[in-house]
């Protein structure tokens, strides 16, 4: 009788020692590799009930090892790099695309980044300068047809002359006038001595009108000089507003003017 109770004991220990055995974690640790699906990843262990493995998903913000996290947070912000160095490198090209645009035709370039208001705006100034130069063209070819037919008729003057030439007929009655002039200044590389150069005013009142129509149109040429220098800033400034830059110190316009009455128009620039 003792000896059966003695034999159902240890069965019993034995039994329960087995199930506790099976019913022990899986000692496997945790993966470490990233989860291939955005934001998650999991762990498992040993079921005594199914026999098989239980995965549990959990956040990657709630990821219970730390090795793991940093190695997500490294990826992403390698991916976030990678992606900033490609739009930086498209971004140059489509940058240049608006200077050049507008440095060909003022405005364009503010037109094709939806700028309306600027584009149109560089479109008027281009088209008042454009309709300005060409109105003092033609006002200044208009006088000077007008002096050069008034000095054949009242100065008796023949043939096609330079420039210089019409400014001494309108400061001196006749050549004599002027050789005896340059002969004491011993200006001997001024005179005029060939008989198609001479020249004499019937009065001095036609060679003054001729003198004030004749600056008239010089004035005229200057006032074109300027209008050119005005339509090369507009091509520059609306580049460089094109660009992004107006603001900064990648672009400069310069403007400079000489004492022979010319100017220069410079463009620094700075991709």
């Amino acid at each position: 009788m003792v000896a059966r109770r003695l034999v159902a004991a240890v069965t019993a220990v034995l039994t329960l020692t087995a199930a506790g055995i099976q019913a022990q974690p899986n000692s496997t640790p945790p993966s470490s590799t990233p989860p291939e699906t955005g934001g998650e990843t999991g762990y498992g262990f040993h079921s005594p009930e199914t026999g098989g493995e239980i995965n549990r998903k959990v956040s990657a913000n709630r990821l219970p090892y730390p090795s793991v996290r940093s190695r997500l947070n490294w990826e992403h912000a390698r991916t976030a790099s990678d992606a900033g160095s490609a739009v930086e490198r498209k971004s140059t090209p489509q940058r240049k695309q608006p200077f050049f645009k507008s440095l060909l035709l003022p405005g364009w370039g503010q037109l094709s980044e939806g700028n309306r208001f600027k584009a149109y705006a560089f479109f008027a100034v281009e088209a008042t300068l454009i309709t300005s130069l060409t109105a003092f063209q033609i006002y200044k070819g208009w006088l000077e047809d007008d002096y050069r037919a008034f000095a054949r008729q009242h100065a008796g003057i023949s043939g096609d002359k330079d420039h210089q030439y019409y400014v001494d007929i309108g400061n001196w009655l006749n050549n004599d006038d002027f050789n005896q002039q340059r002969l004491r200044n011993r200006q001997f590389d001024q005179l005029y001595t060939d008989f198609s150069d001479s020249w004499c005013w019937d009065s001095d009142e036609n060679r003054l009108h001729f003198k004030s129509v004749r600056i008239d149109a010089d004035r005229a040429g200057q006032k074109s000089l300027i209008v050119v220098g005005a339509l090369i800033l507009n091509h520059l400034f609306s580049a460089v507003d094109a660009s992004g830059k107006s603001n900064s110190n990648s672009g400069k316009v310069t403007l400079e003017s000489h004492q022979d009455g010319g100017i220069s128009v410079g463009l620094n620039y700075r991709f």
